[in-house]
């Protein structure tokens, strides 16, 4: 009788150290063991390498159909040639991992961690599965994407020059790709050299290419969607051993409509030659960079007029003494910057004081993004202005007094229409300190708790946007460090953005990039802003819990900021932010009231309710006071209302 087939080695959770591994394994079975410095000599037939560490590996193996769910290869590994054709790496880690040869096609990389100076060339991830996985390189140097899920790869079907096809210089012939995901995005009009790009081919040592002396430098790339509203940059490097990156750059950069390519194939040619048939090695390298500037100037916007100053040639008018008490409101500009000229733009306030004269702040710089410009409430009738020292400003969004005027993309509402919102006069969005994300919606904090592990999500409906608006997503890790994600695209119309739930409480917030985008609805983890009157009631003033009842008929609605009784607290600033989704016919006021120091009663001048974002401050003083927000009006809509910091509604 034959003999019976032996039983696969089973070396689960084991520490094997300096181990080799050649031929036939078995089947051998190695879920959760630490393999360090292991030696592969065309080692094949593993039963599965489930959660398993591998570090500081070499060899050739051949891990074809094994299930490797859950496995990090890391530290330095070098795993050139090895098989991976068809092999589960669910939520695979493969990092600091020379993948050189490597075939993982039709491989499972869902959930996979393919990233951190992780090595391609010549690698073949041809129908490999990449849904959720984080893949980055920057040496992609003729890896085969081709039928990849996902993922959007950008597949280059030619490469050389009008007179020369370089696959014949490539092991196997061409077969390029880059993920574009995974590409950092650039400012438009970047120049980028060999250290900061990322390379589609690269080759060095050959014998000249020969044929004919100069060419253009040339691509074709396929369709893919993974480009739109970004421009792709191509630039040919020569190889060059007096240049400390081993390359020169050769001829003119190529750029790369991604609209074009999103509706098929785009052939691209540089404007210029350069000398070809000599060489012996070039780089071909990429990069992503946003679209050119959209927007409107200065000097071509209805809403800024001509300067009396030739320093300061465009003005725009927040208020006039004309308006009465309007005037003596906080006033507020927001603009939103998509271009600066050379040298920047600055801008100043104008004001008129208490006896009428001129007053001049100190110029300001503008900054790209958002500039939000304040001036606060007085107790008398003025005139405020913006001056600005040059027209040769590109706006991509204009929001006077909470009030949107302009937004790139964006018609103005309709008659009897809403005013849609933007992030920068909407309470539920805070700043950051990244000029490159300024803002962010907290969809959950670590203080939560159990409430911060579940599915987070937001709701954005936008009604139009500048080119390029984007968003990612930041949350912490089970550590507590950071995890930021990659670069998404908002679209027109519902945006839903998801993350999912964990076993460990987080911080997640969505944040957003600089352009200018509108919205008229926002829905965080199923509460919508601004809520329906019609639906909840809340909202509104007059039926507020937050509102008491005023002992006066011209003043019915009062809110309570501090007390006598509060001591040395009722001595700090206090504040009332509310955001005003709608007034009633003829509008609605309030006014500040509070007791002075000998104890008797103030009560400030009205002053009108505004659509949007009022904020009422009243100055700390150095004795205990009582102070109150008295309202005309209980028929005024609102969406949220924050007291000295505190956020009475909407309720958490």
């Amino acid at each position: 009788e034959p003999e019976p087939e032996p039983e696969p080695v089973d070396n689960t959770d084991a520490y094997l150290e300096s181990s080799e591994f050649s031929g036939d394994q078995g089947g051998m079975i190695l879920d959760g063991a630490t393999l360090i410095n292991p030696t592969f000599t065309n080692a094949n037939n593993f039963g599965s390498l489930v959660n398993t560490i591998i570090e500081f590996a070499s060899g050739v193996a051949d891990f074809s159909g094994t299930d490797m769910s859950g496995v990090s290869i890391r530290q330095e590994s070098n795993l050139s040639n090895a098989t991976f054709n068809g092999t589960d790496l669910t939520g695979a880690s493969i990092t600091q991992t020379d993948l050189t040869g490597a075939d993982f096609a039709n491989a499972n990389l869902t959930n996979a961690d393919v990233t951190s100076s992780v090595i391609l060339k010549n690698t073949d991830f041809s129908g490999a599965d990449l849904t959720s996985s984080d893949f980055f390189s920057t040496n992609y140097n003729n890896t085969n994407l081709s039928g990849i899920v996902g993922l959007d790869p950008i597949i280059f079907t030619f490469i050389g020059t009008n007179n020369h096809d370089f696959s014949s210089q490539l092991e196997g012939g061409l077969h390029a790709g880059v993920i574009s995901q995974s590409m950092p995005i650039q400012d438009a009009g970047s120049d980028l050299y060999y250290n900061d790009s990322i390379c589609v081919i690269e080759w060095t040592g050959a014998v000249p290419i020969g044929g004919s002396q100069y060419g253009k430098s040339k691509v074709t790339i396929a369709q893919t969607p993974g480009l739109e509203n970004y421009n792709l940059k191509v630039r040919f490097f020569v190889e060059d051993p007096n240049n400390a990156a081993g390359f020169a750059g050769a001829g003119p950069v190529i750029v790369i409509d991604g609209a074009e390519l999103a509706n098929g194939p785009v052939t691209a040619e540089a404007d210029t030659g350069h000398e070809v048939s000599t060489r012996t090695g070039y780089s071909v390298r990429v990069w992503k960079e946003h679209e050119p500037v959209a927007g409107i100037t200065v000097e071509n916007s209805p809403d800024f007029s001509a300067g009396s100053s030739v320093s300061w040639p465009y003005v725009m008018a927040l208020t006039t003494t004309a308006e009465g008490a309007a005037s003596q409101a906080q006033q507020a500009l927001t603009i939103f910057v998509n271009e600066l000229p050379v040298g920047g733009a600055n801008y100043r306030v104008y004001k008129t004081t208490g006896n009428g004269s001129d007053y001049f702040a100190p110029p300001q710089p503008l900054v790209l993004g958002n500039n939000t410009i304040t001036i606060p409430a007085v107790g008398f009738d003025r005139a405020v202005k913006i001056q600005l020292s040059t027209g040769d400003v590109t706006i991509g969004g204009l929001v006077d007094n909470g009030e949107i005027l302009y937004a790139t993309g964006v018609p103005e509402p309709g008659e009897g229409e809403a005013n849609p919102f933007s992030l920068y006069a909407n309470p539920n969005v805070s700043n950051t300190d990244s000029a490159a994300w300024p803002n962010a919606i907290t969809l959950a904090t670590a203080a939560d708790g159990a409430i911060s592990q579940g599915d987070q999500t937001l709701s954005i409906n936008v009604l139009g946007m500048a080119d390029n608006s984007s968003y990612r997503i930041y949350k912490t890790t089970a550590n507590g460090s950071d995890d930021v994600g990659p670069a998404q695209s908002l679209a027109l119309g519902n945006n839903t953005i998801t993350v999912p739930s964990v076993n460990f409480d987080r911080a997640v917030k969505i944040q957003f990039s600089p352009e200018f985008f509108y919205f008229d609805s926002l829905t965080i983890n199923g509460t919508t802003y601004p809520e329906s009157e019609s639906e909840s009631g809340a909202g509104s003033v007059d039926i507020s819990l937050d509102f008491s009842a005023g002992s006066s008929s011209s003043w019915p609605y009062v809110l309570t900021l501090t007390r006598i009784a509060e001591g040395a607290a009722s001595q700090a600033q206090q504040a009332l932010t509310i955001f005003v989704n709608e007034l009633p016919v003829g509008g609605a006021n309030y006014r500040v009231y509070k007791t002075t120091g000998n104890g008797s009663d103030y009560f400030a001048p009205p002053q009108p309710l505004i659509l949007g974002n009022n904020t009422i401050t009243i100055p700390a003083v150095g004795f205990d006071r009582a102070v109150k927000i008295q309202l005309s009006s209980g028929d005024v809509a609102f969406d949220s209302l924050t007291a000295n910091g505190n956020v009475l509604y909407p309720g958490q």
